[in-house]
């Protein structure tokens, strides 16, 4: 399309309604203040995609759908959509500083988390979990569920992949970037 357009996979919003955002300072400002307020930044993103899903629930009832055809639409949606997203993480791998495993590690071998489900939005923040601590040598991260464990030793003990988890183990000299 046009130069002042581009493609958008926010759901129930057509990418003809965006425009490309311009190169400017405040632009860069914007960015660069959501880049350091990562929980604004986060509940920006629930703001779109919530505003998404209730377009999308619209816009299927204006076509006839009944609230049941509506919620089996949006379940099938949702989970083209996590696909997508889980393998484009898988693809994308471990962070700087860490190196993919296939494997397990026992209960004994985390970081205890006071019995709360420790979930991290994202791989990175995960592995910035795991940098919190002078002894973690490698945390697992679900991109579905998005638990973040962070072990205390490097090499999984058991050869099996738990679930969706990515396995990463620290590397002692990564490379320069």
């Amino acid at each position: 399309g046009p130069a002042d357009r581009y493609f958008t996979i926010i759901r129930g919003v057509r990418s003809p309604l965006l425009k490309r955002a311009e190169s400017n300072t405040r632009h860069k400002e914007g960015m660069q203040f959501y880049a350091s307020h990562e929980t604004r930044a986060k509940q920006v993103v629930d703001d779109l995609e919530k505003d998404a899903h209730k377009r999308t629930v619209n816009s299927l009832l204006a076509k006839g759908l009944s609230k049941m055809q509506v919620a089996a639409k949006l379940e099938t949606l949702e989970a083209m959509a996590l696909q997508k997203k889980v393998h484009a993480i898988r693809a994308k791998g471990c962070p700087l500083g860490y190196k993919a495993v296939v494997g397990d590690v026992k209960g004994a071998n985390r970081y205890p988390s006071n019995g709360m489900i420790n979930k991290q939005d994202g791989i990175d923040l995960c592995a910035k979990e795991c940098k919190l601590r002078n002894r973690c040598q490698s945390f697992q991260w679900s991109p579905s569920s998005k638990v973040c464990h962070v072990n205390k030793i490097a090499q999984p003990e058991i050869p099996a992949q738990l679930q969706d988890y990515m396995f990463c183990t620290r590397v002692i000299n990564p490379p320069a970037q």
